[in-house]
């Protein structure tokens, strides 16, 4: 399964990438053709070509998300300085500087809101510069009246950027912490297991799973009901991550649940073993009830040639045999793990 589209960020800041070398670089390449034809801007027009041609390139490899930090930079830097150089170079009535208006959205949409912010703020105060010293003056303008307009326009356009990227990265965790966390007891949840176990692989750590299930749960929501069984469910999550920590403990389904640490198949079993007698222990009290829990639990340790699927189904044949044994105990085995 791939995970790359938990990446939100990532895919919006390629697509805006995309859209706007394309729109860009047809528009560079338009207004090269027309400094040459009309007004004979020659390095105006040399440098509106070269923009156009890394347009194009920067394109296809936001197309692929192969593009590097380096060289998205490298593309805004060129946009900067195509932008303020226009500025300069041309005289005030011809509007050039209205292009600058643009520069907080692309910055926040591609930097994010801490690095757009800077940016923005930083490109603002060259900008002003240039319009401050730009001489001549063009005869119908006074330029600090120009100056106080363009700054409050290019401020509110900064505003409006940095409160959408600020709310748009909200909802983003937000759905991102929902999707991948189980709605009743606030564990990880399966998808976030598979997620976090491939991560966990990439970096080459010791690894074991612990897999556990509630003994007698059916005759828990039988005799108490089921919003007891959620009570129960609940509680044994929070013992869980009491004892292993929140980010080791996931909810597999119904009333299993998944350990996952990083430890050998040794140090696996102490924790197993803590886990058992701290929920045995534990008092569980639901709509005036006491109820006695208990677990059953299966251990596994990663090993070369295993996927996180064979090392599971290993973990769940040790569940098996600890309920077939009679249940509240810990089933690992100290030799090589079977052959897939």
């Amino acid at each position: 399964m791939r995970f790359d589209a938990f990446d939100g960020t990532q895919t919006l800041r390629a697509r805006v990438l995309g859209g706007m070398c394309i729109a860009l670089g047809v528009l560079a390449a338009l207004m090269a053709v027309a400094n040459i034809l009309w007004s004979q801007s020659y390095l105006f027009a040399l440098i509106e070509g070269i923009f156009a041609v890394l347009s194009y390139f920067l394109y296809v490899k936001s197309k692929r998300q192969t593009y590097t930090l380096r060289e998205k930079n490298c593309y805004l830097l060129f946009l900067f300085v195509l932008v303020s150089y226009a500025i300069y170079a041309k005289p005030l009535v011809m509007g050039v500087y209205m292009w600058a208006f643009l520069l907080p959205i692309v910055f926040y949409l591609l930097l994010g809101k801490k690095q757009g912010f800077i940016v923005s703020l930083a490109s603002l105060t060259v900008l002003m510069a240039i319009l401050f010293f730009k001489k001549p003056v063009d005869p119908p303008f006074q330029i600090i009246p120009v100056i106080i307009n363009f700054s409050f326009c290019y401020i509110s356009i900064l505003g409006v950027s940095h409160v959408y990227e600020s709310n748009r990265d909200r909802i983003e965790q937000a759905l991102h912490v929902l999707a991948l966390t189980d709605a009743l007891t606030g564990a990880k949840n399966r998808l976030a297991f598979k997620k976090d176990i491939q991560a966990k692989r990439r970096q080459k750590k010791i690894l074991s799973i612990l897999v556990l299930d509630i003994d007698h749960f059916k005759q828990i929501n039988d005799t108490y009901g089921h919003e007891a069984g959620d009570d129960v469910l609940k509680k044994v999550t929070r013992c869980l991550a009491g004892i292993a920590g929140e980010d080791a403990v996931y909810r597999q389904g119904g009333e299993e649940f998944c350990v996952v640490v990083a430890q050998d198949l040794s140090g696996a079993e102490q924790l197993a073993e803590s886990i058992r007698a701290g929920i045995e222990t534990t008092e569980f009290v639901t709509q005036g009830c006491s109820i006695g829990v208990t677990v059953s639990l299966g251990i596994a340790q990663f090993a070369l040639g295993l996927s996180e699927d064979d090392v599971l189904r290993i973990a769940d044949e040790r569940l098996y045999t600890a309920k077939l044994q009679g249940r509240n105990q810990v089933v690992s085995s100290a030799g090589p793990l079977p052959s897939c």
